[in-house]
């Protein structure tokens, strides 16, 4: 349990690192791809950089001590000990019902855009896929569908699938789904 919640804390330590470091100074460029690879490079390094240990030994000279009185050592009683095991199961649990709640919204979200792209006609450009629904008030793309509110005009979604075919071609589904994954690991960040 402590070794998760080490974990968990150099973690949230990397994260904050990063984004601290991009609200700071990276947020107004406009080099979209280079923002891109630091801010996926700040969520890799936040969930694989806590696992490396660095171990090292440190050498002190020995100093000479005297000694003048015995000293009487007594035995404490800690009557708290049966409380701190319970504690940690019920953080454990806590925990783990918050990584299963976010699975579940995950998967909740999936199976509701798998439920729209079953229910409404696909109509084909070559590397994407446009699905007009009303279930969704907003433009954007999943793999290679993209959603479109069937309120928008046919102009308006010429631009949207030229803007999000560019998000299709990134790959930019792969984003989505480590900060997902990061958002299950430290729901409570």
């Amino acid at each position: 349990m402590e070794a998760l919640a080490l974990y968990l804390l150099k973690s949230v330590i990397w994260i904050s690192g990063f984004g601290l470091v991009f609200i700071l100074f990276l947020r107004n460029e406009r080099f979209f791809f280079l923002n891109r690879i630091y801010l996926v490079a700040g969520i890799l390094t936040s969930l694989f950089f806590p696992l490396i240990s660095v171990h090292y030994t440190v050498v002190l000279p020995a100093i000479r001590t005297f000694q003048t009185e015995s000293t009487v050592v007594s035995e404490v009683q800690n009557t708290g000990s049966n409380i701190i095991p319970d504690l940690k199961l019920i953080l454990l649990v806590l925990y783990l019902a918050g990584i299963v709640y976010a699975l579940f919204r995950i998967i909740r979200q999936g199976r509701s855009l798998l439920r729209s792209i079953s229910k409404s006609e696909i109509i084909s450009f070559h590397p994407v896929k446009l699905i007009k629904t009303p279930d969704y008030g907003s433009a954007f793309s999943f793999f290679s569908y993209v959603f479109v509110n069937p309120s928008v005009t046919d102009i308006e979604t010429k631009e949207i699938m030229h803007h999000e075919l560019v998000h299709v071609r990134q790959k930019h589904w792969f984003d989505l789904l480590l900060a997902e994954l990061l958002c299950m690991i430290q729901w409570f960040n």
